[in-house]
């Protein structure tokens, strides 16, 4: 027998309000150049590719040399599958260069000085914040925030929601209001 109404509908749970904290132009700046200052280049370009890019940072510690081509990030977001071909920032793609030496398209962009491997999720947090602390930046930024922050640039930029979502990889404009935060720009 078969119920007519679902028990566990309606439970009256609240949500977990969404973020809304976001990077400044000026803060991705100051992070960048003291995790270079402090031998930690490679969270300096994660942090850029995440904010330029508007990419999840799961995804940005797993490009490879051979995502990237000509100024042009190419891959399939990890979470959903989406195929996504971005042109990287000038300041982005000087970067990359001057870091390419001897590189195979199999590589890791982004490995962590050290051990020359790859980050994982826990020691990319754990570097990030202990730049973030060196920079003097607030202890609510996080790397997450950079996704929310780059695509409410683009926003400000006069990007359309079909071209942000072009970026960010979103299908819907619905989720995607849950990333771009209009501010008085």
């Amino acid at each position: 027998n078969l119920i007519a109404v679902n028990p566990f509908s309606k439970l009256g749970l609240d949500a977990v309000p969404s973020r809304d904290v976001m990077w400044t132009d000026a803060q991705v700046k100051t992070f960048v150049e003291t995790a270079d200052q402090n031998g930690l280049a490679s969270i300096g370009t994660l942090i850029l590719i995440a904010y330029d890019l508007c990419q999840r940072p799961g995804d940005c510690r797993q490009m490879r040399w051979g995502n990237y081509k000509d100024g042009v990030f190419s891959f399939a977001q990890e979470k959903t599958g989406t195929p996504i071909n971005i042109p990287a920032t000038g300041i982005l793609v000087q970067r990359l260069e001057a870091m390419r030496t001897n590189r195979n398209i199999d590589d890791a962009i982004v490995i962590y000085e050290r051990t020359g491997r790859p980050y994982s999720g826990r020691l990319y947090r754990k570097k990030a914040a202990a730049v973030r602390e060196l920079a003097g930046l607030p202890d609510i930024l996080k790397v997450s925030d950079l996704r929310r922050s780059g695509a409410t640039l683009l926003g400000a930029s006069s990007c359309s929601e079909d071209e942000i979502r072009a970026v960010t990889g979103h299908k819907s404009r619905q989720i995607l209001s849950t990333y771009v935060k209009p501010d008085l720009r």
